[in-house]
């Protein structure tokens, strides 16, 4: 069971990492489609009002689109900070560490359009120009995914899946901790949030983790077919 559970796990990081890194490499000529297309847009836009209301030449609309694409860009890149938070955790009356989770739920692309919370207005405006820097955003996302699932200990985060799995239910990240006393908990819980079914449960006090049923489900059927 152990054996054949952690070569699974192996191999669905190894699919993680290829899918991720097909996804980044798409994603960079999209991004570049749709700031060129934005740019024009915004380059029409501001030379029918602002051009024609105060007689502006066309290098000073380059320069006010140009910095406005800029301006999204360094929004889209600087953003991402408020979407993480730390936690501490208590491993025993004697130690405490910090861990650094993530604050928002899903990956660069179920994120990228934002879908359920904004209204139809601020949805199409954010279609609309901020497609091409969240599309780039994606791809430096996915980026930063690939390289830390290729840095992960797959043999230890894989005995804490199994544990997950043997207890079929959510698990406090301090009995984690205290299952596993060998390890460093950074090392071994942060590189879960990169694998899709593991799923952090977080509120104000405390963080548990738990396996979504299709990520059991996958096993089981993976080990029925091999």
């Amino acid at each position: 069971m152990a054996s054949k559970l952690q070569s699974w796990f192996a191999a669905r990081v190894q699919e993680a990492i290829r899918w991720d890194t097909v996804c980044a490499v798409l994603l960079v000529p999209g991004g570049a489609i749709a700031t060129f297309l934005t740019y024009w847009i915004v380059w029409v836009m501001v030379y029918l009002g602002l051009g024609r209301l105060f007689e502006l030449s066309d290098s000073a609309v380059d320069w006010i689109t140009a910095s406005f694409m800029v301006a999204i860009f360094v929004w889209q890149f600087t953003a991402g900070r408020y979407f993480e938070e730390s936690y501490a955790l208590t491993r025993d009356e004697h130690a405490e560490q910090k861990v650094a989770l993530s604050r928002a739920a899903g990956g660069g692309l179920a994120m990228l359009l934002d879908l359920q919370v904004a209204s139809m207005f601020v949805r199409f405006v954010t279609l609309m120009f901020l497609m091409g820097p969240r599309m780039f955003g994606a791809a430096v996302k996915l980026s930063q995914r690939v390289r830390r699932l290729k840095r992960m200990d797959v043999a230890a985060s894989g005995r804490v899946v199994a544990f997950l799995l043997k207890a079929q239910g959510r698990v406090c990240i301090e009995d984690v901790a205290h299952r596993f006393p060998e390890s460093d908990v950074l090392q071994i819980l942060q590189p879960l949030e990169d694998v899709d079914g593991v799923v952090f449960l977080k509120n104000d006090d405390s963080v548990a983790l738990t396996l979504a049923p299709r990520l059991v489900e996958d096993f089981e059927e993976w080990g029925r077919e091999n």
